[in-house]
């Protein structure tokens, strides 16, 4: 019996400590996994490490595209045309393509689709187009919505999410906007998973194996390109529990999805095991948030300013009183440099820092002052004449010793000579 259960602790722990080993997917990738009900973090490894987001720049297109139907700006059954634009990135990944060419028509609901199942470069393109005009002017709105979701930690240079130095992001940041796709727009929450969909009469099947494989998946999206290594958001719900896991940067696709199914188990173990208490929380509030306190600090500095009118008089007296004191014996000439903290103007794929600055508008201007302590009546032009006329003079003189001293000894030698 005492074997037994020493048998049986030693598998335990175990496993525990099998579970607690997490599985590594490449040399610097990072993970992070947060509850979507109340933004605890419930596991993270350099989350806040900087990469490329590939295809995930795609779950921005579509927060946009949910925000332009809701606004009736854009219809599910719309129908789209292919721009030049469209065609033109279809051509860049022939192998994942639905090789669109200028003037064909897709529907909004089958763009969101290809964007989703297969991340269909064009798809996204399109889409982009109908919500903006064009693909550049929908890069500004994606960044301003960055901002207002509270992703200060990243970039968009495009729609699809074709490789750019300057469209980077983080594990914090794409939580954000996970959470925000499911909360701002619950009623098409689903269209992420979508396991597959038809176009022109031919089957796409998608290619995210934890959607496909892992029990409770919802989706979410995939994502790679050499520069980025292999990403992948998902969400998974269990016992009415919906965490979100993001895995960036992993050497390949197995491993990335091994570690994303690993992750989900050992969440929601902790979650069920009530070993979630105490957990730090991810900021959820955004840039309007920032704004607020930004306002209440001005006020609050502006309370802090207020000074009692009685003080004032006093203070007043004593300043008036050494003002008399030093114009008796000196005057004193006072310059101001101001120096104000510049205000940059980035590139727009590079507005991270924009960013920052906006949600610290206040830029307090820093006086330096000089004083040049003068004697009362003489300016620095007199005693400037007064010690030139001053070393001309001994200059003078010492000629003069000189030359009288010369004559004297003339003197002397022809006296001699004599």
């Amino acid at each position: 019996m005492f074997k037994n259960s020493l048998i049986f602790l030693s598998l335990f722990t175990f496993s525990i400590s099998a579970s607690a080993q997490e599985i590594s997917c490449g040399k610097n990738y990072s993970s992070l996994v947060v509850s979507e009900k109340t933004g605890q973090i419930l596991y993270e490894k350099r989350s806040d490490k900087v990469s490329y987001p590939a295809s995930l720049v795609k779950m921005m297109t579509l927060y946009l595209t949910f925000e332009a139907i809701e606004k009736k700006r854009l219809k599910l059954d719309q129908v789209l045309t292919v721009t030049e634009r469209g065609e033109e990135i279809a051509r860049v990944n022939n192998g994942n393509t639905l090789r669109l060419k200028r003037g064909d028509k897709i529907t909004v609901r089958e763009a969101i689709s290809g964007v989703v199942v297969k991340s269909f470069n064009e798809a996204a393109v399109t889409l982009a187009e109908a919500v903006a005009g064009s693909e550049w002017a929908f890069v500004r709105e994606m960044n301003k919505k960055a901002l207002e979701l509270g992703m200060v930690n990243s970039s968009f240079s495009n729609a699809s999410g074709l490789h750019d130095q300057g469209q980077y992001t983080n594990s914090y940041d794409l939580a954000r906007l996970a959470i925000a796709l499911k909360r701002n727009f619950p009623q098409y929450y689903h269209f992420f998973a979508m396991k597959s969909f038809s176009y022109r009469g031919q089957k796409y099947v998608s290619h995210n194996h934890v959607l496909l494989e892992y029990k409770g998946a919802e989706g979410m999206k995939t994502g790679f390109t050499n520069a980025s290594g292999f990403n992948l958001v998902s969400a998974a719900q269990r016992n009415n529990e919906r965490i979100i896991s993001i895995v960036l940067g992993c050497s390949t696709a197995k491993s990335r999805d091994k570690l994303t199914k690993q992750l989900l188990d050992m969440c929601f173990q902790k979650l069920d095991s009530n070993d979630d208490k105490n957990l730090p929380k991810l900021d959820l509030k955004g840039y309007a948030y920032c704004e607020v306190l930004t306002k209440k600090d001005e006020k609050e500095e502006v309370s802090e300013e207020k000074v009692d009118p009685k003080k004032e008089v006093k203070d007043e007296k004593v300043e008036s009183k050494e003002a008399e004191v030093a114009n008796n014996e000196e005057e004193v000439v006072e310059e101001e440099l101001v120096e104000q903290q510049p205000i940059t103007i980035e590139k727009e794929e590079e507005h991270q820092s924009r960013a920052l600055a906006t949600l610290k508008p206040k830029f307090k201007a820093k006086k330096a002052t000089k004083k040049m302590v003068l004697k009362k009546g003489k300016s620095p032009a007199k005693k400037a004449d007064k010690k030139t006329v001053k070393s001309s003079k001994a200059k003078t003189d010492k000629k003069s010793k000189k030359t009288s001293a010369k004559g004297v000894k003339k003197s002397k030698t022809k006296k001699s000579s004599n």
